[in-house]
């Protein structure tokens, strides 16, 4: 099943991909390009699960680090961006990981879209650790600061509903 919604998934970023290629207005085709973000990171966890449920085994530190190098590429920021992941633990179940590599996701491509800007290189780090009886998900980057105005952070925007309503399915909050 997981290998079907992996294929799935690949054929509606590849209808988004011919989509984009007619498109002049610059808002249309970033939004077009933040689903097909969306829709590789689900991908990603559907293969992830695919190949573990096949004797495939990765830990969460890997796939962290897969996601964020797809969405590196996707945004040609591979060259100038570097990542950190610190994640050394089994990956976690379905349930949690497609809420928690959607929401690495959303953070990442934030980062990636408005943290960097007129800067050379930058470098982002993602941690997830555990706490208590749960865990934490720390991400930063050593961006200029705009991300505080970016639209993640906006009260309204589709990002940050995102990551809020992302957190509490994991039975989690923001700070």
């Amino acid at each position: 099943i997981h290998h079907r919604a992996k294929n799935n998934l690949q054929v509606v970023d590849s209808l988004l991909q011919i989509q984009l290629e007619g498109l002049v207005d610059p808002q249309v085709k970033r939004s077009l390009k933040e689903a097909q973000g969306r829709i590789r990171s689900m991908g990603l966890v559907h293969e992830h699960i695919y190949r573990t449920a096949n004797g495939t085994k990765h830990n969460l530190q890997q796939h962290l680090e897969n996601l964020a190098r797809s969405i590196l590429v996707a945004y040609g920021a591979h060259d100038r961006v570097s990542i950190n992941v610190d994640a050394p633990m089994p990956a976690f179940e379905s349930d949690t990981l497609m809420p928690l590599t959607l929401m690495v996701n959303e953070l990442f491509t934030n980062a990636i879209k408005y943290a960097f800007e007129g800067k050379d290189n930058g470098r982002i780090n993602i941690v997830v650790r555990a706490l208590g009886d749960g865990y934490e998900l720390f991400f930063a980057d050593d961006g200029n600061g705009t991300a505080l105005n970016g639209p993640l952070l906006k009260e309204r925007s589709f990002g940050s509903e995102l990551v809020h309503m992302l957190a509490e399915q994991m039975n989690g909050k923001l700070s």
